[in-house]
């Protein structure tokens, strides 16, 4: 009845109340049950009922209630795999656990079409518990929803080589099919031999892409995004987990890291894990770098993102970065640098903003330890020692699938703030703004002079009254030594 025209078209008007019995998995009923069941389904009251029913596991719980029976889920006891891709193994959802193993409590599992059955049955007489998982330390492990749990998928072999690699890239992802090339490509060529990814859900193909590329170990996690920190959750779990004291950058897909101007085609060269071992970056834990917000000087529409990002985007305002907010970070003594296009955008759409949104730098070049603290996403910083040069990124949002991806991220309602600035975004496409671009504005890559000065060596920071701010001041380190053998650098410095 749900599939024809009238259930597609009107709502189910069976009457209320009842409970609920959540049947897109399955339930469970013991024999007294099925018998009532059929009883009532065939009596006057049952057939009435029938009659204005649409969906079926509601209907099980009416017609059990007409019987004085009440259908129960304290537990669930069920796990729910869904097939995402072809070809791929379906992944938990919805439900978050374990295939059945050997003691489990276990009584159901949803395996989708194109499921294993024979493996289901396998796993179920092992004591090894299926598939393999992390939690991030900050909430505790368990089963169900929403629990921010991660469930590996590529082969456990890819791990070795996360876990070694001198430098290791971690994004968290969803629906990135048209940047995901891109961001692969561009930090390969800095010397980036693995990544740690977290797919967020993606129904666009991107996790069947990350899947096939062998330098990527995949996870899959079902938690809403706003329930996970907005990423930073996971990311803490794969640094945690493998890359403790190693160098690891954290990256959105549209994110690429730089240091030096690109050449002619838009792309950036240079060596990662070599710049690291420069005397800038000796002895720190982490590194800033500037987010800056990169466009193209024709409208979005006409920007598919077919050539290198630098190529197809390579411009922005003048002045990118604004430092009118005086106040220090959250848990942190960090300046606020926020992006001038974005502020200039919802002055645009007539949005009053707060002058501290849209922060542009993040603390994203990390040697993790457990003694650090991330706040308000990777843009604050504590417990750790930051270098004196800061790195830039390359944000690059703004291209032919922009609204498209603004009007989805508003009907998801996932990101911060129910997603405000996505929705200010279509405020502006709403009034014909297509161009981003302002002659009066607008510079290319090469002619900025805050870049520039970004892709200066060893340039140090500036402290808030203008001086040179050292990067580990000795007279503020004090001798206790973290989990990694390394003295840790205490407030007001090292944030």
């Amino acid at each position: 009845k749900a599939r024809s025209a009238r259930g597609r078209g009107e709502l189910d008007k069976s009457p209320e109340p009842s409970l609920y019995a959540d049947g897109s998995t399955g339930y469970l009923l013991a024999r007294p049950a099925l018998q009532a069941l059929g009883r009532v389904r065939g009596s006057a009251r049952g057939q009435a009922l029938e009659q204005v029913s649409f969906m079926e596991d509601k209907l099980v719980g009416d017609l059990l209630a007409l019987e004085g029976i009440a259908v129960a889920g304290p537990n669930y006891d069920v796990a729910v795999f869904r097939k995402t891709a072809p070809g791929l193994p379906a992944v938990s959802q919805y439900e978050s656990s374990f295939l059945p193993f050997q003691g489990s409590a276990l009584k159901l599992a949803h395996l989708d079409a194109g499921g294993d059955p024979a493996a289901a049955r396998t796993a179920s007489r092992s004591p090894w518990l299926q598939p393999m998982k992390l939690w991030p330390s900050m909430v505790p492990a368990r089963t169900g929803w929403a629990t921010n749990a991660l469930d590996l998928v590529t082969p456990p072999e890819r791990l070795e080589g996360a876990r070694r690699a001198e430098v290791a890239v971690i994004a968290v992802m969803r629906n990135e099919r048209v940047m995901l090339p891109h961001f692969l490509e561009h930090y390969r060529r800095l010397g980036v031999r693995a990544f740690l990814v977290v797919d967020n859900g993606s129904d666009d193909g991107t996790l069947a892409a990350l899947v096939a590329e062998p330098d990527v170990s995949v996870f899959s996690a079902d938690t809403p995004y706003r329930l996970s920190t907005y990423g930073v959750q996971w990311q803490e779990a794969l640094l945690a987990q493998f890359r403790i004291g190693r160098w690891s950058l954290v990256a959105d897909a549209d994110e690429l890291a730089f240091w030096s101007l690109p050449d002619a085609e838009g792309r950036v060269h240079g060596d990662l894990p070599g710049l690291l071992a420069q005397p800038d970056f000796a002895g720190m834990d982490a590194v800033r770098l500037m987010m800056l917000d990169l466009y193209p000087d024709r409208p979005l529409s006409q920007t598919p993102m077919a050539r290198a990002p630098f190529a197809e985007a390579g411009f922005l305002d003048r002045e990118p970065l604004l430092r009118d907010w005086q106040g220090r970070g959250p848990w942190s003594n960090s300046e606020t640098v926020t992006s001038a296009l974005r502020h200039r955008l919802m002055a645009q759409s007539g949005a009053a903003v707060r002058a501290n949104l849209f922060v542009a730098q993040k603390y994203a070049l990390l040697r993790y330890h457990p003694l650090m603290r991330l706040s308000a996403g990777l843009h604050y910083l504590t417990g750790a020692r930051v270098a004196g040069r800061d790195l830039a990124f390359g944000h690059f949002k703004y291209h032919a699938e922009f609204f498209a991806r603004a009007e989805a991220e508003v009907a998801r309602r996932q990101h911060f703030n129910d997603a405000e600035e996505y929705r200010n975004y279509l405020a502006l496409r709403a009034e014909a703004r297509d161009m981003l671009y302002d002659p009066a504005r607008s510079v290319a890559l090469a002619d900025c002079a805050a870049l520039r000065a970004l892709c200066t060596a060893a340039v140090p920071r500036a402290g808030a009254a203008g001086m040179a701010l050292p990067a580990a001041p000795p007279a503020m380190i004090r001798a206790r030594i973290g989990a990694m053998g390394r003295p840790m650098l205490q407030p007001p410095y090292g944030m």
